[in-house]
């Protein structure tokens, strides 16, 4: 009997005991959210990984640069500054004087011809809507380092769609940063994508699912290569694979650092708001409460309905004991800074190029030098771009263009020398390109003016820089001989009758 009893007793203890861990588990109760850090998508250690290899990695990189682009407010400010630095501005130039020269003679009976071809070059280069167009497709070789292409021409106009990039690869040179690429006909299985594709892709993969591609259609296995002349890849990389690696990288370890400092911020400002009560119920010497445990727990459970939003409440037995681990704002503000500074450094840009602070113009002028060099890069690739479509058109073009090297911020500087040129003889069209007249409307606005006697309804004021040799004579003060001024203004009339 007295076995059976302690049996029970170790059972009633053993209920206690699980009772009070019960307790004690749910003894912190709040209305505060979730305070924990929320990792970024990417790590720092997940992206140096991706860069050890990045030709093998240029699928997940473009993704990363993806996630950044909408996630990063300076990563997002980085690529559109470089995207929409250009002003695409563009003129044409004659390929060849050859067939309209002769002895060091120009025929004149070409000239209509040469007219001829320009317009429609220029024409066909208006449809393109080049400079809306190739900002759109400048912000998205910057993020991914490729854009594969497809252009859809009629009598309306043009449209250039962007084909998905984890769908395609590179194939082929075409030449200098354009190539032909080849789609995954795997991947167009799917109605929506399959009917958002033009018509040659859509021709292309019904030739597949017949089998009718010859093996070296494919530039692996189910990659069909797309033969159309419309079809062009641009890629930002001069050594590539079969992907492009994103331009900017480079700088993606430093993005991720600044996120996860900025979010270690929010987390740390949070919990600094915190507020936490502490309810402390007695205890005999033995350390058992001397209050009922139901009542403790209704006094619990009391005060926790009426907290406030961000204030937890704690019940127990113990001492509670606080130690405060956050940062002061000022450090916090400080690595924030670094971290920041250091992204525009390793991008080759001056912080204050968009933080507003311009306290030194020149040293920001300097600073985008090296931003011009990608700038240029992108007026490359878009200038081979139109010459490449006015060759598809035209095997022997006379006309081919030209990209004046003007950015949002030199641009004053390229027109005023041009306008320098124009004055001693040199390209008045590359003048007419950097006051943004596309070729079409420079000839369009040359020809009108001239047809039209423009220059002879607008007649420049008299200057001391237009008066002429002999009219200068007329002017200033009467010669001394001259006593009768009466007499020399009726002397004048009479000359004009």
């Amino acid at each position: 009997m007295s076995e059976q009893n302690n049996k029970d007793n170790v059972a009633e203890m053993s209920e206690i005991k699980e009772k009070k861990r019960l307790f004690a588990e749910t003894s912190v109760s709040s209305n505060a959210t979730n305070y924990a850090f929320s990792p970024v998508k990417y790590s720092v250690d997940n992206i140096i990984q991706l860069l050890e290899d990045p030709q093998k990695n240029a699928a997940s990189l473009q993704e990363v640069s993806l996630w950044l682009y909408y996630n990063s407010g300076i990563y997002y400010r980085l690529i559109n500054n470089f995207a929409g630095m250009n002003r695409y501005d563009m003129y044409l130039f004659p390929s060849t004087i050859s067939k309209f020269a002769k002895g060091g003679k120009k025929k004149n009976t070409n000239a209509d011809k040469l007219l001829k071809e320009y317009l429609d070059i220029a024409q066909s280069v208006e449809k393109l809507s080049h400079k809306s167009n190739f900002r759109t497709i400048g912000t998205n070789l910057m993020i991914t380092g490729e854009v594969y292409l497809y252009k859809v021409e009629d009598n309306s106009g043009v449209i250039i769609k962007e084909i998905p990039s984890n769908i395609c690869k590179i194939c082929k040179v075409i030449n200098d940063g354009l190539y032909k690429y080849s789609i995954n006909m795997s991947k167009l299985g799917t109605e929506a994508l399959y009917n958002m594709m033009p018509k040659g892709i859509q021709q292309l993969y019904d030739k597949h699912t017949a089998g009718s591609i010859p093996p070296e259609g494919y530039s692996e296995n189910n990659y069909a290569i797309i033969e159309d002349k419309e079809a062009v890849c641009l890629s930002m990389n001069q050594f590539i694979g079969t992907k492009s690696v994103p331009p900017m990288c480079f700088i993606f370890p430093s993005i991720v650092r600044l996120m996860e400092e900025e979010e270690n911020e929010v987390a740390e400002n949070k919990a600094n708001n915190l507020k936490l009560i502490h309810m402390k119920y007695p205890v005999d010497n033995e350390g058992e409460s001397l209050l009922d445990e139901e009542i403790i727990r209704k006094a619990h459970n009391s005060a926790k309905a009426n907290l406030p939003m961000g204030v937890a409440i704690n019940t127990n037995c113990l001492e509670l004991t606080t130690h405060t681990l956050q940062r002061t704002s000022n450090v916090q503000a400080s690595n924030r800074q670094t971290l920041t500074e250091l992204v525009y450094n390793n991008a080759g840009v001056n912080s204050e190029l968009f933080n507003g602070n311009n306290s030194n113009n020149q040293a920001i002028l300097s600073g985008l030098v090296a931003d011009e060099i990608i700038a240029d890069t992108l007026n490359n690739l878009f200038e081979n771009y139109v010459k490449y479509d006015i060759k598809t058109k035209k095997k022997n073009a006379l006309w081919l263009p030209r990209f004046v090297r003007n950015t949002r911020y030199n641009e004053d500087t390229m027109e005023e020398q041009a306008y320098k040129g124009a004055t001693v003889g040199l390209s008045r069209m590359k003048y007419l390109a950097t006051q943004h007249y596309s070729p079409l409307e420079a000839i369009s606005v040359l020809e009108f003016e001239t047809e039209n006697g423009i220059d002879d309804l607008f007649v420049p004021l008299a200057t001391a820089y237009t008066q002429s040799a002999e009219g200068a004579e007329d002017n200033g003060r009467p010669k001394a001989s001259d006593s009768d001024s009466g007499k020399q203004i009726s002397d004048n009339q009479d000359s004009t009758k």
